[in-house]
């Protein structure tokens, strides 16, 4: 889950929600900047899916005694986290060798930040296991994919498109945080940053900031686009007022409490 806060109260949004924005935002990508999506449908499918794995977590999420809330998709033991991740890429073989990549890529993506030195042998020593079992995985699909001379399965290709996931998932981050979260905030609150963005003339950073105050109006600069003005939405969860002390009483609640849209128009910046 992550969180945003709103004049209504703070709202969760599951990952598989948010991974809908980004695939609503893969869909409207390319222009001549930007160059196109390809292959298209497998690019679409890949983003929208990427936290396929998340599903049955949040069925049932973990409740944070700190915060008295959920846990947030940061909060995670690293353990739990990789068990998710192996299991998404699993989830999204169901529909296809692509997307089963493009999620699996995204996942050892991940744990290229991951801090090694400052973790606990345990967690660095599943870490490691995590992303060479994954990187096997990734081998076996590829080479599946082109034994059929597959489209988009270049090493360029795959790269590219393992650029594109991350940039929708970090947009729509973005957008579902209110621009707050670290992996894209910046100094001014109203602005984010998405960095290594894939372009037709090399990878780069596009800005995201907030109009006057209102998280549902959003600038975008430069516009990766090919429309003028790209909607999206996904739902949310209103937590209730106070803190969770019980798990099950969280769960309980969580499956009972009121639902929110969170809605952005995306404009490219004057």
């Amino acid at each position: 889950m992550m969180f945003r806060e709103t004049p209504a109260g703070m709202i969760a949004i599951s990952q598989p929600s948010h991974a809908w924005i980004s695939g609503q935002i893969i869909r409207a990508w390319g222009n001549a900047e930007f160059g196109p999506v390809t292959p298209y449908e497998d690019v679409c499918l890949g983003a929208e899916q990427h936290d396929i794995g998340w599903l049955v977590w949040e069925q049932a999420p973990t409740l944070n005694v700190a915060t008295g809330r959920p846990h947030s998709f940061r909060e995670i033991p690293v353990p739990t986290h990789t068990a998710l991740w192996r299991r998404g890429t699993e989830m999204a073989a169901v529909f296809g060798r692509y997307p089963a990549l493009l999620a699996s890529l995204h996942g050892t993506g991940l744990y290229a930040y991951f801090d090694y030195t400052t973790a606990t042998a345990e967690d660095a020593a599943i870490a490691r296991a995590f992303v060479v079992e994954q990187e096997a995985v990734q081998r076996r699909l590829i080479e599946s994919l082109r034994a059929e001379c597959s489209a988009g399965v270049s090493d360029r290709e795959i790269e590219r498109n393992r650029g594109l996931v991350r940039t929708a998932d970090r947009m729509s981050i973005a957008i579902c945080t209110a621009m707050r979260d670290m992996a894209v905030s910046t100094d001014d609150p109203c602005i984010a940053i998405i960095r290594q963005v894939p372009a037709s003339a090399g990878p780069t950073d596009v800005r995201m900031e907030v109009v006057d105050g209102d998280a549902t109006n959003i600038v975008v600069a430069p516009w990766p686009f090919a429309a003028s003005v790209v909607r999206v939405a996904c739902e949310g969860i209103l937590l209730p007022a106070g803190s969770f002390n019980d798990e099950a009483e969280m769960r309980a609640s969580l499956r009972s409490a009121n639902r929110m849209v969170l809605s952005a128009e995306l404009r490219p910046a004057l």
